[in-house]
């Protein structure tokens, strides 16, 4: 993620006080950028901003920041990193994976940064869920997983532009 901002922005995040990443924000016109707080939250900011647009070919992203990717599991080499990936196709978010974070005090931790997030109104973050957090208690082996957006990948073999065009469910469709 890191490397596609600096080859495709021009912009090393970690070159940058937080200061000076809110004005990038502001001159670039990026909504929510006070949410922001740290040097891994606008590296996922800018990149899902000044990037994602520019991934037409198969693109693997990896190496996401911590801030971001509560369930992942940390990176084994880069500290304030996780091990998760995403393939990214002509624009679009396709899939998503990551190794499953099995340690439950790391969990816990996470979960409650979350909450804060979400209780200062940021919708997306996660709520604590101490039953995961009990159950990861009682072990977990090493996992992982990928989720494949099938609704996106019907979108690009169909040529469509709007998820609503593809999506199984009627009343989320549009009225003509």
């Amino acid at each position: 993620m890191e490397n596609a901002l600096k080859e495709y922005a021009r912009l090393d995040v970690f070159a940058h006080s937080i200061e000076e990443l809110k004005n990038i924000a502001i001159q670039n016109r990026i909504e929510d950028y006070e949410k922001a707080k740290s040097h891994g939250e606008f590296l996922a900011l800018l990149f899902e901003s000044l990037v994602e647009d520019k991934l037409v070919n198969s693109t693997f992203i990896y190496d996401f920041p911590v801030e971001n990717s509560p369930l992942a599991k940390n990176h084994r080499e880069k500290e304030g990193f996780v091990e998760r990936f995403e393939l990214f196709l002509n624009g679009w978010e396709l899939a998503n994976g990551y190794s499953e974070l099995n340690d439950p005090l790391e969990q816990e931790k996470r979960f409650e940064e979350q909450d804060k997030k979400r209780k200062l109104g940021d919708l997306e973050a996660q709520t604590v869920d101490y039953d995961s957090i009990n159950a990861l208690g009682y072990g977990l082996p090493p996992t992982g997983g990928m989720g494949l957006g099938i609704d996106r990948l019907t979108m690009i073999l169909s040529g469509l532009e709007s998820i609503k065009e593809v999506i199984l469910f009627p009343q989320m469709k549009r009225e003509d």
